[in-house]
């Protein structure tokens, strides 16, 4: 709030519910507030994220970039209503980890891998297995002697055939907030699907957006 009133007396501070329990109430009532005025000089605000329980993994995904999106405007912040706390959302991460989780990584847990399974990585690796082509090579094998590629659908059986490409391993995507579950200092990094179960356990469980208006 000091950031974003930043000392000065004329300027207008809204605070508006943001994500929680689907409500067509609040969405209306987002609707609303997102209207352009004449006097408004900063970003449109954002419509209401509502969640459900019956939400699917591109649902959740979907509210994950509406979240990040938020979070990512300079001239408003984000305030967590959690179980009997109010807090700044301070810092977003997200990651992939590998299948097997952080223990087949030799990481604790709730921890980003690094190195060879960290998310890029292992998307890049994903890509290349569905590929067929490891290490960026040509999955299509050549003879040695004529430089011509080798038909694997002539070869007579019993012979060597390509290795097909194994299926691509997916990895279990991990997005998390971090916030404060007593007191105002960052100290937690929550789990956005434990938000996400925060929010749908009660209707005053929000997620709340305040935005500076000059």
């Amino acid at each position: 709030m000091r950031r974003l009133s930043s000392g000065r007396l004329d300027v207008d501070v809204v605070a508006m519910t943001f994500m929680g329990k689907k409500s067509r109430a609040l969405a209306d009532q987002a609707a609303a507030l997102a209207k352009p005025t004449h006097d408004k000089a900063s970003e449109p605000l954002p419509p209401y994220v509502g969640l459900s329980r019956d939400d699917g993994a591109g649902a959740v995904a979907a509210q994950w970039a509406a979240l990040r999106s938020a979070f990512g405007r300079r001239d408003a912040c984000l305030v967590f209503h959690l179980k009997n706390h109010y807090a700044l959302v301070f810092a977003l991460r997200e990651w992939v980890e590998p299948p097997g989780g952080a223990e087949a990584a030799g990481l604790p847990e709730g921890q980003p891998s690094e190195g060879p399974t960290s998310g890029a990585e292992w998307a890049s690796s994903e890509a290349t297995a569905a590929e067929g082509k490891p290490d960026g090579g040509s999955s299509t094998p050549h003879s040695s002697e004529t430089g011509e590629a080798a038909e694997a659908s002539d070869a007579p059986p019993g012979t060597n055939q390509p290795t097909p490409a194994p299926p691509p391993r997916r990895g279990r995507a991990v997005r998390q907030l971090l916030t404060s579950r007593r007191g105002q200092r960052p100290s937690a990094w929550v789990d956005f699907n434990e938000a996400r179960d925060t929010m749908l356990g009660w209707e005053g469980y929000k997620l709340m957006l305040v935005e500076r208006r000059s």
